[in-house]
């Protein structure tokens, strides 16, 4: 492989990873948003 070969690759590997992080980041902010109210209501009804 050439130089240029293997930035495109490393830089597609970057792009990938950042995707990745943001989905993940994204569900569990989702999960939390969820989650937090449920058990606000909770402790507030015990």
């Amino acid at each position: 492989m050439c130089d240029e070969e293997m930035d495109q690759q490393e830089l597609a590997l970057a792009h990938g990873f950042a995707a990745v992080k943001t989905a993940v980041a994204i569900v569990l902010g989702i999960v939390v948003v969820f989650e937090l109210p449920q058990r606000l209501f909770r402790i507030r009804k015990e």
